[in-house]
């Protein structure tokens, strides 16, 4: 019942109570009365809670001792060694407000989030305290007359907080025409006292609206007391001046409508949270990554440091619900302790764009290029060198890229282990900076031109080193293609293939070219093929 009653009281009145066996309060502090002290919690202390929960205490926790040994967190929760049981003769109740600022510190940093905390956190007047440690004593049936002890911390009686305002600035800030009278029938009725000079109010707050302070509080307060429902509505008077474009918000959109109306693509929206275990997976750095002191979830621990790893769980999921072929993407922030801090103290974010499939390396590619292709870029694909780091991709089936010569993001398919360790099949991604797309001028559109004339077809596999990368190859055709005047061409990768053990590939590629200008005679195609064949000689490669 004694509990009961506390939480009771704390219901009808807002203030939060908390019941000591006195006895077992005493005999903690050691001594033949209870001497209490409210401090500030030391760093290294701990506290076994009522809920059975032992926590460390820091110096912005607040804690109420028995000579000075800590038997409760302050407007959060009661100790172990004190509660009130079977065995209770005496109480020692407690009725007090504290900071709600060191609260909120307490209520992150250990994840509490009580009955009694909750109201502190909004602020609890002091005058509240000794109304509710009476009415409590009431509900317990403690009648007047019965031996009662009051310790009293206050040391300052408690001053009214005085506001002056203006009835034309009420008005003007609400927009109403409410007279003078009407205003101070509204204050009154709800505990404020007013006096008037003129148009000038004298608001005196009641000492346990500790919200009130300026002004603005007393013209809010009339305005919500009359119903802002029943102000009249009327447009300003004045020009209205459009924000200026976000320009980042723009790329977005234009990529969205890329990624989703022209290609198809899947966009979700993922948290921003992620699991240690899921890092670690993929082989990110964990120590790079900021912690949440406070998660609401063991799965939601570290903020993450790139979008991919976030992607290739939801692919895991639609894997598994039997669907093969999708893309997914998102758009949004990744941050790392290694980019530093701005100017308020808090982490520097990026802006990246993600996108995973369940192709190979080359989708992923063909994606890349419909972006450039769409923003007027011109993307540098760049292979891994050996020994490079390149994350979570598999070396020799990934890239960096490039803008400007600067490195803006990575593509490829995922390692044989993270695809293992996620339980996935053919997974392909790429992730990218948007940031470092934004003031970068694009090439200009042209309408491409169209050959009235036959097209030529051939299919042709090289042969080469398996150290030599694709891209060299692809490279010396397309510039001996490109050399030809007046010739559109298209090239088109269509298989890899290398015998096990051996130390050479077979690229394969499909050639389409036409002249703008004629019709290609076979000696002309044959010149064509023939310097192919040199240049790719060149750099070691055979037709075959």
């Amino acid at each position: 019942p004694i509990v009961d009653a506390t939480n009771l009281t704390m219901l009808e009145l807002g203030q939060p109570l908390h019941a000591f066996d006195y006895d077992k309060f005493v005999k903690i502090g050691g001594l033949d009365h209870a001497k209490i002290i409210v401090r500030a919690a030391r760093s290294g202390e701990t506290l076994t809670l009522l809920d059975g929960k032992t926590i460390e205490l820091n110096s912005n926790d607040i804690v109420i001792t028995s000579n000075d040994i800590p038997v409760a967190l302050a407007g959060v929760m009661g100790g172990e060694s004190t509660k009130i049981d079977a065995s209770t003769t005496r109480i020692l109740l407690e009725s007090a407000t504290f900071s709600l600022y060191n609260l909120r510190k307490t209520q992150m940093a250990h994840g509490i989030f009580s009955e009694a905390i909750t109201r502190f956190t909004k602020g609890q007047p002091a005058v509240n305290t000794i109304p509710a440690i009476k009415d409590c004593l009431a509900k317990l049936g403690v009648k007047s007359g019965a031996e009662l002890r009051f310790a009293d911390s206050l040391k300052q009686d408690l001053s009214e907080i005085q506001v002056a305002v203006k009835v034309s600035e009420i008005n003007q800030l609400l927009g109403s025409h409410y007279d003078e009278a009407l205003m101070i029938q509204t204050l009154e009725n709800v505990g404020f006292k007013v006096t008037s000079d003129s148009e000038n109010l004298l608001v005196t707050a009641p000492l346990w609206r500790t919200d009130i302070h300026i002004k603005e509080d007393i013209i809010e307060e009339v305005g919500r007391l009359l119903g802002f429902d029943n102000l009249p509505l009327s447009l300003p008077v004045r020009p209205f001046i459009g924000a200026e474009k976000n320009v980042l918000f723009e790329l977005k959109t234009t990529l969205r409508n890329l990624l989703s109306l022209e290609l198809g693509l899947n966009e979700v929206l993922t948290y921003s949270f992620v699991s240690k275990k899921l890092l670690e997976r993929v082989g990110e750095n964990i120590e790079d990554a900021y912690e949440i002191t406070n998660s609401i979830s063991p799965e939601l621990q570290l903020f993450r440091t790139s979008i991919t790893p976030s992607l290739l769980e939801k692919v895991r999921e639609n894997q598994k619900a039997g669907f093969a072929d999708f893309s997914l993407y998102e758009m949004n922030q990744v941050t790392r302790k290694s980019l530093g801090l701005i100017s308020d103290q808090t982490p520097k974010m990026q802006h990246h764009l993600a996108v995973v499939s369940t192709a190979d390396y080359y989708y992923s590619k063909q994606i890349l290029e419909n972006l450039a292709d769409k923003l007027g870029l011109n993307f540098e694909i760049q292979a891994f060198t050996d020994g490079e780091a390149s994350g979570y991709f598999e070396p020799k089936r990934a890239a960096k890229i490039l803008l400007s010569g600067t490195q803006i993001g990575c593509l490829g398919e995922l390692k044989n282990s993270i695809k293992t360790a996620l339980k996935l099949k053919e997974v392909s991604s790429l992730e990218l900076d948007l940031e470092s797309l934004l003031g970068q001028k694009s090439s200009d559109k042209r309408i491409k031109e169209f050959s009235r004339f036959p097209a030529v077809n051939r299919d042709l596999t090289v042969k080469i080193s398996e150290e030599k990368p694709f891209a060299l190859v692809e490279n010396a055709i397309l510039e001996v293609l490109k050399a030809q005047p007046s010739l559109i061409c298209h090239l088109t990768a269509t298989s890899i293939y290398q015998a096990e053990g051996s130390d050479t590939k077979n690229l394969s590629f499909h050639l389409n070219f036409a002249s703008t200008e004629k019709t290609l005679l076979s000696e002309e195609i044959s010149a064509i093929m023939n310097s192919i064949s040199k240049t790719l000689e060149k750099i070691g490669g055979e037709i075959i």
